[in-house]
């Protein structure tokens, strides 16, 4: 615990910083930042800091992993302005988790959104982010704060709040750290879209850095399909489904050989089978390549000889199977 730290503690949906804290001779690792209940911002580090009391301390905040949490946190806010701005003003905030790695926003909607809607939100969050606008923030008494800004309903406030707002369109209370400018954020891609209950739907996304690797590897992945079916990038949906409608074409067609394989070796089967006075019954172990055809072998046998008995045996997978099937007389005769 320190009288000053520039060190952020988890609060708000937003991750605690990590860092160092650098003393004459010893030096710490922070892994986490938190505040306790007398809101003091503890710093969680590595190794015994006993016997520290009084001394002075060089703190220094994991700068690269604080800007890709901002990135994160200023990317939220403009999310929430585009589902309003797209889906209506019943959008409302029901939680919220950044950390440096992705963003994740809960949100009031009845709903899921749909693939059209979700490319609209996608792409006014990134005109909005290349408008390079200033974002900035202020102290204002909460009973005067303007009244187009977004307060959470259930949200306890004090007299005196943090107002965040990005270029005059996204003004919010909240206490998190942000960038300094949307170009900062660079490209937001949502990444899944889902219900987490009745009523309530939850985004996630990722920008900066993380989104432009996911472009590329995209990118990387779609090279790899053109190659791999000699087909140009633009032409690989067409293609693709082409490959899908033939090979349920010859889907169909093996399925129509297997059912005259079957009938040819039940006419085998049954013409082997055993008289046992007015039941006939055949016994064999046969090949499949899974439990269904094991099972529609021997109701087929079973449907040529009549009254009596089919006990069919099968190796599937390394393990052995067994079917029996009996007509009704022969179960009434037991």
């Amino acid at each position: 615990v320190f009288n000053h730290t520039p060190f952020y503690a988890e609060m708000g949906g937003q991750v605690g910083d990590r860092g160092h804290i650098e003393f004459d001779e010893r030096d710490f690792e922070v892994v986490d930042t938190v505040k306790d209940a007398s809101g003091r911002f503890l710093h969680k580090v590595t190794g015994d800091a006993s016997g520290l009391e009084g001394s002075t301390a060089n703190l220094l905040v994991d700068s690269e992993r604080r800007k890709n949490i901002e990135r994160h946190h200023s990317a939220t806010h403009i999310l929430h302005w585009a589902l309003r701005e797209v889906l209506g003003s019943h959008v409302q905030q029901a939680g919220s988790y950044v950390d440096d790695e992705r963003l994740r926003f809960d949100f009031s909607h009845f709903e899921a959104i749909k693939p059209e809607d979700l490319d609209i939100i996608e792409s006014l969050c990134n005109e909005r982010q290349l408008e390079n606008t200033r974002c900035r923030w202020y102290e204002s008494d909460f009973d005067k704060k303007p009244e187009d800004v977004i307060a959470f309903f259930g949200d306890k406030y004090g007299d005196r709040v943090r107002i965040v707002d990005i270029g005059g369109f996204s003004k919010e209370l909240c206490g998190g750290t942000h960038v300094q400018a949307t170009g900062e954020i660079g490209l937001l891609k949502i990444i899944s879209e889902s219900a987490i209950a009745a009523g309530t739907r939850r985004l996630e996304a990722i920008v900066g850095p993380k989104a432009y690797r996911m472009v590329h590897d995209m990118e990387s992945t779609l090279t790899r399909l053109s190659e791999d079916l000699s087909s140009p990038e633009k032409e690989i949906v067409a293609k693709v489904e082409a490959l899908l409608a033939r090979n349920s074409e010859l889907e169909k067609r093996i399925k129509v050989f297997e059912q005259k394989a079957v009938g040819n070796i039940a006419d085998e089967l049954a013409s082997a089978a055993i008289n046992m006075g007015e039941l006939k019954v055949v016994k064999a172990v046969v090949s499949a390549d899974n439990p269904n055809s094991l099972r529609q072998l021997g109701a087929n046998l079973l449907g040529k000889i009549g009254e009596g008995v089919a006990i069919l045996g099968a190796e599937i997978n390394g393990k052995s199977s067994v079917v029996a099937f009996a007509s009704p007389q022969a179960i009434s005769e037991g």
